[in-house]
């Protein structure tokens, strides 16, 4: 961890179905996993895994509130929702109540090789993902085209984006992201 080659990923700390539990206990959970990591790692988690892999949109907010940065969500909400397969190797952004957390496209490719098949049958796949996709980096190494069709999907991203099309929006789908959450995807 020190040489930034793993990072310690959060969620509930009993593993709780989130969106079973009250808003309040969501909270709860996330933040006391990041402290128990935090206390024994001498690291805080930027990023929570969900139990069972269940996401609903009204997640993004009491994410954010308790620190997570970014989760990782099933490629079947983002196929579900009209995104090609070819598509999945990069990071979105989901918002609710004004609250965002980048979501990174769980590939089920990967998911039934770990820890199903070999680690050498894993690496060939991270590979493989990373000879169709090198520009999919760190912002650090974006060149400004890159730099530009982010700053571009960010303006164009508009609620609802990420998620399955009968999931309940409270009648605000298809609503711009707020500013103030563009100005925090932004930022550098």
């Amino acid at each position: 961890m020190a040489r930034g080659q793993a990072e310690l990923i959060g969620g509930g700390f009993y593993e709780p179905i989130l969106i079973a539990i009250p808003p309040e206990d969501q909270w709860e959970q996330l933040r006391r996993m990041a402290d128990y990591l935090e206390r024994w790692f001498g690291l805080r988690p930027k990023g929570a895994w969900l139990a069972e892999r269940v996401w609903e949109p009204q997640l993004p907010a009491v994410m954010a509130e308790a620190g997570v940065d970014y989760t990782l969500v099933d490629d079947f909400h983002f196929l579900a929702g009209g995104f090609e397969l070819q598509q999945l190797h990069g990071v979105y952004i989901a918002e609710d109540r004004g609250k965002t957390v980048k979501v990174i496209p769980g590939l089920k490719g990967l998911r039934y090789l770990i820890p199903f098949r070999p680690v050498e049958d894993t690496i060939e796949f991270l590979r493989g993902v990373a000879r169709e996709h090198p520009d999919v980096r760190s912002p650090d190494g974006w060149t400004r085209e890159v730099a530009l069709a982010y700053v571009a999907a960010i303006n164009r991203s508009v609620l609802g984006d990420l998620v399955t099309a009968g999931a309940f929006m409270g009648g605000r789908r298809g609503a711009p992201l707020s500013s103030s959450s563009r100005r925090r995807h932004l930022r550098c």
